[in-house]
Parts: C-alpha cells; structure tokens; sequence
C-alpha cells in the first residue's frame, strides 16, 4: 500500500503519510491480538475507531456499515465526511438496508463476500462527476444482485469477487446508463468460491456512449435514470407554468 503512488513520484510515500500511517498501525494493533480476541471483534474493533475518530455512530448495524464506507472510501475529515453522509442519504432505505446485508456479513456464520478492488471502484466514480458514489453504489447492489445467484450455486460460505476492471473502467463512463449497461452485460464467472466479472466488448463500447434512448428497465440504477428524467421534466414544466403567467 505505501507503494501505491510510486509511479508518480520517488521521493519519499505519497500514499503512507502520518495521517495513514495511524490507520495502518491501528489496525496492527487489533491484528496483535488475533490469538485471544475473535475476529469478528477485531474486525469491528478496528471499525469502530475509525468511527469514532470521525465522532460518527457506531452502535447499529447500518452506523457501522457507514462507518465501513469510510474506511473503504479513505474518508479522513470532515468535509469527506459530508460528501459520503449525503450520497449515503440519497440512497434509497430499503437499498441501505441490502447493503447493510452485503458489507456486515462475516463468511463464519453469514454469506460473505469479499470484493478486492472495492476501494477503488469508490474512488474512481467520485472522481468521475458523471458516476459519483451514490449511483456507483445503486449500480454495485444491481451487480450483487447477478453475483449472488452464482454464489448460490456453490453452497459456501465466503467468497472473493475481483472489481479490479470495473473500477478502472468507471473512469471511462461518459454517460449514467453506460453504466448501468456495463454492468447488465458483463460476463461472470464463477470457479470454486472466486469469482470473476468479463467485460465484453458490448461493456466497453457502452461506457463510451453519450447520448442513449430511454429504456425501461427493473434495475436500480436504471430506475434512478428515469426518477431523475421525471423531476427534471417536473422542473422543467414549472418553470413554462411560471414563464407563462
């Protein structure tokens, strides 16, 4: 990890300031006691200070998954904090409450799911202002969605999912259904408990594509679409109304 902006620069770590250098000892710290604490305590342990750094909740189920996003989004002060507080607001209750499932889950007595690269699929669509964190996050539920139907298959408890070429493909959505498109298409592929997403020549000429007809769809990020055509059109009208009178 402190080697992780190597290719920008060779003067000293870019990445493993003191501000992460503390993360990185903390978590150290929970990780000494792996042989008389369980690890569901360390785990959470370690969440929970991150929580409590940011004088944020960490008593429910959902306040610690959030408390989980901002470990996965590198959130570090205050005004991250109020970006990810209002994505995670603007998502939809009972899609919290799926991710609550997803990101709790321990693979010991739950269904879990490690997702390698998540980090940087978050990073990458809050710097890409088409995608933001709120519709990356719709759009990751809709991937669960199809994973778990693999996982099912295979009647195990832990899985690993690899997003490394989603994340790095984000960057290349130009516009919201690309995405959701992208994610419909992809091919996944299921060998033993990891798991692999293909994205297709249809994937990649679909993050490309700016200008899409309006399709109906039961996915979430395509519902998001059309929720957000219909206030704009709303908005629109009353703005003809007021000019009109």
């Amino acid at each position: 990890m402190s080697g992780l902006t190597g290719k920008v620069s060779c003067s000293g770590s870019l990445f493993l300031t003191e501000e992460n250098a503390k993360n990185l000892l903390s978590g150290l710290q929970y990780l000494q006691s792996v042989t008389t604490m369980e690890p569901q305590l360390i785990y959470w342990g370690y969440i929970i200070r991150r929580a409590r750094q940011l004088a944020i909740g960490s008593r429910t189920a959902e306040e610690l998954t959030f408390a989980r996003m901002v470990c996965m989004t590198r959130t570090m002060d205050q005004e991250s904090l109020r970006s990810l507080q209002a994505a995670w607001n603007q998502v939809p209750s009972n899609d919290r409450q799926s991710l609550v499932k997803w990101f709790t889950a321990d693979g010991l007595t739950t269904k879990s799911l490690r997702m390698m690269f998540l980090p940087e699929y978050f990073s990458n669509s809050i710097a890409n202002p088409v995608v933001g964190l709120r519709f990356a996050l719709l759009n990751l539920l809709d991937l669960l969605d199809r994973v778990e139907e693999h996982m099912d298959e295979a009647q195990a408890l832990a899985y690993t999912i690899y997003l490394a070429d989603l994340a790095a493909i984000v960057t290349d959505v130009t516009g919201k259904q690309g995405l959701c498109e992208c994610i419909k298409l992809l091919r996944i592929v299921r060998q033993g408990t990891h798991i692999y997403l293909v994205l297709t020549k249809e994937c990649r000429q679909a993050v490309a594509k700016v200008a899409w007809k309006r399709v109906r769809d039961r996915s979430r990020g395509h519902a998001d679409l059309d929720a957000h055509l219909e206030d704009h059109c709303w908005t629109n009208q009353l703005v003809v109304n007021e000019c009109d009178i």
